[in-house]
């Protein structure tokens, strides 16, 4: 019967021999054992000493490193030891800034309440009170969702590894945030009022936030997109312009990207949040004029340059133009207004000129059409269309409008 075989990290009996004559000196011994590797297969190593017991601790010290580099994962290995494994994949295949983010929540609030867990004492109920405790210290919903995502990538990799047989996480009760807030957008009237106050303002002028907010009003772009076009990626012209390998047509823009500040790096130029931010979007007239404006004066800089860069001519910052509209906007009579608030005022104004949901969250970069609908789109407005479709409905007639007094006289035209 044949001899079973070694588990994968385990060596077999060793065996020490004298290989030098017995009056050479110095003596010279080798120690001899077999070893199964993480490939399955079993190998005979061997090492050397000036003595039996000097050659057993030089093969038995080469196994601990083999076993080392082999990282053997079972059910009561820790949950920090496979942490740095998880964020090891993020580093390499998410963006800077979510690798960020993540590593931030890992050591800064996962790994000092369920780090020194076996993986296997990592259970449904204890992840429940985790997750309650922080909700109870003041986390938001989505920075608990950032949490379990990160603790769920950590035990998905020991599932891999078979250490545990499933994901705890996926019977986690489905987490509740706060009632979302009414999407506030401005209506037609406020938005040429907000766009005129920052035109006339003067610290605005000088901050270059103008041309920003109407390019922001204008095509419902995020900051961050807004920042990392480059003028390579406007067309002017009326004919298509070729791009590495790719087409931009007349009188457009190509989204292609984000700005993002990375710690220890800093501004980055990232591809877009989704395949569905890489977008092309066509301009408005008062826009392509605008935009032949800015490029005239930056015509001897080259298509590398931002369109709107920051006054050294590089990447703009999001968090100081957002410091700066915060500045600003009271004094312009708006003290409600974000940056996004553009963004959702031109989804709302799309949706009542009648495009699709669909529409929109083309142009918008939206992954899915429901977070267009549900979190961007304007609700509550006024809509005339609705009563007069009522009005069909019901196949009344109109009443008729009481005719307007001017100076305490009847109007005979409007009567």
């Amino acid at each position: 019967m044949p001899r079973p075989a070694l588990d994968i990290g385990t060596y077999g009996k060793i065996r020490t021999t004298r290989k030098s004559e017995p009056d050479e000196k110095p003596e010279r011994w080798v120690a001899v054992a077999s070893y199964r590797d993480t490939d399955g297969i079993t190998r005979r190593v061997e090492r050397q000493g000036s003595s039996a017991g000097r050659a057993e601790r030089a093969l038995k010290d080469e196994f601990k490193k083999r076993a080392a580099a082999a990282t053997v994962v079972d059910r009561t290995t820790r949950f920090a030891a496979l942490a740095e494994d998880y964020l090891g994949w993020v580093r390499a295949n998410r963006a800077g800034t979510t690798a960020q983010a993540y590593e931030w929540m890992m050591h800064k609030t996962v790994l000092p309440a369920i780090g020194q867990l076996k993986l296997h004492e990592v259970t449904v109920v204890r992840l429940e009170r985790f997750l309650s405790d922080f909700q109870k210290a003041g986390a938001s919903a989505g920075t608990r969702r950032v949490a379990r995502k990160v603790i769920s990538g950590v035990l998905q990799l020991a599932v891999s590894y078979g250490a545990i047989d499933h994901n705890p996480v996926r019977s986690l009760r489905q987490i509740e945030g706060k009632p979302v807030r009414p999407t506030h957008a401005l209506s037609p009237q406020d938005l040429v009022a907000f766009l005129s106050a920052v035109d006339a303002d003067e610290e605005a002028r000088r901050w270059d936030l103008p041309d920003l907010m109407w390019f922001l009003f204008g095509t419902g772009v995020r900051l961050g997109e807004a920042f990392a076009i480059r003028w390579r990626e406007v067309n002017l012209t009326d004919e298509p312009v070729y791009l590495d390998g790719d087409v931009i047509p007349p009188r457009s823009v190509w989204i292609s990207g984000n700005i993002a500040h990375v710690k220890g790096v800093g501004r980055v130029r990232h591809p877009g949040k989704t395949a569905a931010a890489n977008r092309k979007i066509e301009l408005a007239p008062f826009l392509v004029t605008m935009l032949a404006a800015r490029r005239a004066e930056v015509a001897e800089l080259g298509d590398s340059r931002p369109v709107f860069p920051n006054q050294a001519g590089k990447w703009h910052d999001q968090s100081t133009v957002q410091a700066r509209i915060r500045a600003r906007r009271a004094e312009l009579g708006f003290p409600a207004f974000t940056s996004h608030v553009g963004r959702k005022t031109a989804i709302t104004l799309l949706d009542e000129a009648g495009l699709t949901a669909r529409q929109i969250a083309d142009l918008v970069g939206h992954r899915k059409v429901s977070t267009t609908q549900d979190v961007y789109m304007g609700r509550g407005r006024p809509s005339p269309d609705a009563a007069r479709a009522l009005q069909a409905a019901l196949k009344k007639e109109p009443v008729e409008a009481a005719p307007e007094v001017v100076d305490g006289e009847l109007d005979e035209e409007a009567s």
